[in-house]
């Protein structure tokens, strides 16, 4: 396997919007070894999540590990891979985290989401799941999944001129 590059802020693949996989298409070689990359990728990174487009690969892929981090409120370890990804439900509190990423080195914001989602999205396997998130991985994952529809942090902190 092999680490992959990382898309920094300015690059216009962080902009795009991420195609969709077919389901018959999950179990294909260059999907195992597409997803093995991006798990390489996020741990030599010292990241907790990773999108498919922030290593260039237009794709709904999210990969999530949070097993080496700790976080005060992070009552569960995650370490998942979805595919398609969808927020199927939003609560109405909101919580705010400091947010990094990966592809916006050296900057912390700020950054206010709902406080708890479900997702619903395809494993490696294919199969169908659902996830309930609260607190901070509800944050992580929001915030992985902005990356599929060319969102940044970044643009959701107030009063920061539209610089990108």
């Amino acid at each position: 396997m092999a680490l992959r590059p990382i898309a920094k802020i300015g690059d216009s693949v962080l902009r795009k919007k991420a195609k969709l996989v077919p389901k018959n298409k999950i179990h294909t070689m260059e999907m195992r070894t597409l997803i093995k990359d991006m798990q390489e990728t996020v741990q030599a990174s010292n990241g907790i999540g990773l999108a498919a487009p922030q290593i260039s690969v237009l794709k709904q892929i999210i990969v999530i590990d949070s097993s080496y981090k700790v976080e005060s409120d992070l009552d569960r370890q995650y370490r998942q891979v979805l595919i398609n990804p969808r927020v199927t439900e939003v609560g109405t509190n909101t919580e705010s985290f400091w947010e990094e990423c990966l592809s916006v080195p050296h900057l912390k914001g700020f950054v206010s989401r709902p406080n708890s989602i479900t997702v619903e999205y395809f494993d490696q396997d294919a199969n169908e799941c659902s996830l309930r998130l609260e607190n901070f991985m509800a944050t992580v994952f929001q915030h992985e999944i902005d990356h599929l529809n060319g969102k940044l942090y970044i643009d959701y902190i107030e009063g920061l001129p539209n610089i990108i």
